[in-house]
C-alpha cells in the first residue's frame, strides 16, 4: 500500500521495512510489496506538474484526462466507463489518466484505497493544488469547475476536447473517436 505523506509526516515516519521516494515535490512511503497487496502508486502533483506531462511534445498519445473525486457519485459511476476505455483503446494510441481532486488529507487513505479496491489500472495522479482557479482557467475557460470533467489533450499536447458531466460509455467513445490517432 503506498502512502503519501506531507513532509512533517515524512520525517516522522518510522521506515523500518519500508522503501522511501521523494520526486520533486512528490514524496511516498511503499509499504513492503512482500507484505501488502499490489496496487499502482499514487502520484501526488501540483497543477504545473502534471500540465506538464499533458502537454509533452514528445507525446503520440491521445490523453483522456479525468478529474474526479472519490466522494463525487456521478465520478464514481462513470469510472469504469474509463476503465473499459483503457483496456479496448490503449493499442490504439489512447491513455487514459484520472486525476482525482480529493482533499489532499485524504490522498494516502481514501483515494490510495480506493483504487486498489475497485484494481483501477488507469494512471491515478492526485491533484494538490490549493488555488483551484489558478487551474480551472487553463483547463478550459468555461469550465465552472464542476466535476466529473474531461479534457482530451492531442498527441503533442494540444487541448482539443473538454466536457463538463457525466458520461455514459457510449458518450466516452463518441467523444474521443474524432480525435483517435491515425
Amino acid at each position: 500500500m503506498l502512502l503519501a505523506l506531507s513532509m512533517p509526516a515524512l520525517l516522522a515516519a518510522q521506515t523500518e521495512g519500508k522503501a522511501i521516494k521523494t520526486v520533486a515535490r512528490t514524496t511516498s512511503i511503499t509499504a513492503n510489496p512482500a507484505t501488502e497487496p499490489e496496487g499502482q502508486e499514487v502520484k501526488i502533483l501540483r497543477f504545473d506538474q502534471i500540465e506538464a506531462r499533458l502537454k509533452d511534445p514528445k507525446s503520440k498519445n491521445l490523453k483522456v484526462v479525468n478529474f474526479w473525486a472519490t466522494w463525487c457519485r456521478p465520478c464514481v459511476k462513470e469510472l469504469p466507463h474509463f476503465e473499459q476505455l483503457r483496456g479496448e483503446y490503449a493499442n490504439k494510441g489512447v491513455e487514459v489518466v484520472l486525476v482525482s481532486v480529493d482533499f489532499p488529507e485524504e490522498f494516502k487513505t481514501r483515494v490510495q484505497d480506493f483504487i486498489r479496491e475497485r484494481e483501477i489500472e488507469s494512471e491515478v495522479l492526485c491533484m494538490n493544488e490549493t488555488n483551484a482557479n489558478g487551474f480551472i482557467d487553463r483547463i478550459n475557460p468555461g469550465w465552472s469547475g464542476a466535476i466529473p470533467a474531461t479534457l482530451l489533450v492531442a498527441p503533442g499536447g494540444e487541448y482539443v476536447g473538454f466536457h463538463a458531466g457525466e458520461f455514459s460509455y457510449e458518450e466516452l467513445e463518441a467523444f474521443i473517436a474524432p480525435h483517435l490517432p491515425k
